[in-house]
């Protein structure tokens, strides 16, 4: 669904987001619509990656068999299942 006071057009590989007023909440609906489009083609063309940095004494993680282990200074390592469809991976151990 497009604001109307937006406006798109699509041309070969691109796609143009054109406030139709220049008044500050049309501004405002042109940049959050520009976001909106960016961010689907970034997900259906590389996917979203989220980074998650673990820092502590003694903290560990290992990413086996779609499931992430995390030993964070409890008495026990924490079993974290990881869902359908998303990968995990562990960099580096320091």
């Amino acid at each position: 669904m497009i604001h109307p006071d937006t406006d798109l057009k699509i041309e070969a590989q691109t796609i143009h987001v054109i406030p139709e007023k220049e008044t500050r909440e049309a501004n405002a609906l042109h940049g959050t619509m520009r976001n909106l489009i960016a961010n689907m083609v970034t997900g259906v063309s590389s996917g979203f990656e989220r980074i998650l940095e673990v820092n502590g004494i003694g903290y560990r993680v290992e990413a086996k068999d779609n499931t992430l282990t995390l030993n964070l200074g409890y008495s026990h390592p924490i079993q974290f299942p990881v869902p359908k469809g998303i990968t995990a991976s562990v960099d580096k151990i320091i």
